[in-house]
């Protein structure tokens, strides 16, 4: 992971390096990092509370329900391990970090500082390999949410890294990347922007939807799986017991796991394409892969999905619905993607040049 790799407060980051040395501190975005920490809390709180009600660690042991009890204090454990090592200890230490850059004619100079101490380092100019455009998926910033990039000097070792720009997707350009480089002389390691691993996306890539993807995948597999299995068991006492209640809840059952479904084959895992075609891939098990004209998309439509006012808990999670000739129901490109080229995604509906 780079040295920072948060949304700054100062949004957008363009570090000026027209004249050398130069300094920048880094910290991360508030509106980014609190609401991380609670959540964090808030799930580590909620897990520990319900495994420590089923171990009921205070009664006497070995009592009744001894394999159950231990089962359940182990988990509780490990569950205290992983939830404060892998979700409350990061986001905490992200809120809190602070970095200090001087980047000089030769050499870099940084001071970072954390739940872990200060610590500072330097390196030598010439060891960093060239700039590179990075894409750091859909971020918080303010009330809205928006696909962000950033310039970094490229290390190969990633804690070495460093943010130079930071901004929207579509602010970051090459050509003035490529001028920073200049200034430093070093290289621009690719003229696109590049995936997380450093990996260039293809120039006709336009949406990769990676961890948003994932749960959207978990749960079709648990509603799938439940629905399909309780929809059995349900008509198989129905039809013992002669109750039109159970052959009913067995109906839902399957209705629930077939709108999963249907969620699950509009929801868009990749798109890619050209100026013949578009290739869209989505969640579902079945089919994930549509290979479409591209005259057939007749219409993209950007979608908000904002809570109303006065919620307690406030929701934005923006998509844009693709609809396409011949099929009732849009294709859904979650804007909280790993990437999405919007200028790509909203040309899709226009005669391609």
């Amino acid at each position: 992971m780079s040295i920072f790799s948060a949304t700054p407060d100062i949004f957008p980051l363009n570090v000026s390096l027209k004249t050398r040395p130069v300094s920048f501190s880094l910290r991360t975005h508030l509106a980014q990092a609190i609401p991380t920490v609670f959540l964090s809390l808030f799930w580590t709180i909620l897990g520990t509370s319900v495994l420590y009600a089923w171990a009921d660690p205070l009664s006497p042991w070995p009592g009744d329900g001894l394999a159950n009890r231990a089962l359940a204090l182990l988990a509780l454990l490990l569950f205290l391990v992983f939830g404060v090592a892998g979700w409350l200890w990061p986001a905490a230490n992200e809120a809190l970090r602070k970095v200090d850059v001087e980047i000089g004619d030769t050499t870099v100079h940084v001071k970072s500082a954390d739940l872990l101490g200060q610590r500072t380092w330097s390196k030598p100019l010439a060891d960093y390999d060239g700039l590179l455009i990075e894409n750091w998926g859909t971020r918080s910033v303010g009330n809205d949410k928006i696909a962000v990039a950033a310039v970094v000097l490229k290390h190969r070792d990633d804690r070495f890294t460093i943010p130079l720009v930071i901004d929207g997707a579509l602010r970051v350009k090459a050509p003035a990347a490529r001028r920073k480089a200049e200034q430093l002389g070093l290289t621009l390691l690719a003229d696109t922007i590049a995936a997380p691993d450093g990996t260039p996306l293809a120039g006709n890539r336009i949406v990769v939807n990676g961890f948003q993807a994932l749960k959207v995948k978990v749960l079709y597999a648990l509603v799938s799986i439940g629905g399909l299995a309780g929809a059995g068991w349900l008509a198989f006492l129905a039809h013992h017991q002669s109750d039109p209640a159970l052959l009913a809840a067995s109906i839902a059952a399957l209705a629930v796991a077939a709108a999963m479904h249907l969620f699950a084959s509009r929801y868009v895992t990749a798109m890619q394409g050209d100026s013949t075609t578009v290739t869209i891939e989505t969640a579902a098990f079945l089919a994930p892969a549509q290979r479409l004209a591209r005259t057939s998309i007749i219409e993209i439509g950007y979608r908000e999905g904002r809570s109303a006012p006065g919620m307690v808990q406030s929701v934005h999670a923006p998509w844009v619905k693709v609809r396409v000739s011949g099929y009732r129901l849009p294709f859904i490109v979650d804007m909280q993607s790993d990437y999405v080229d919007e200028a790509a995604l909203q040309s899709l509906s226009k005669p391609a040049d």
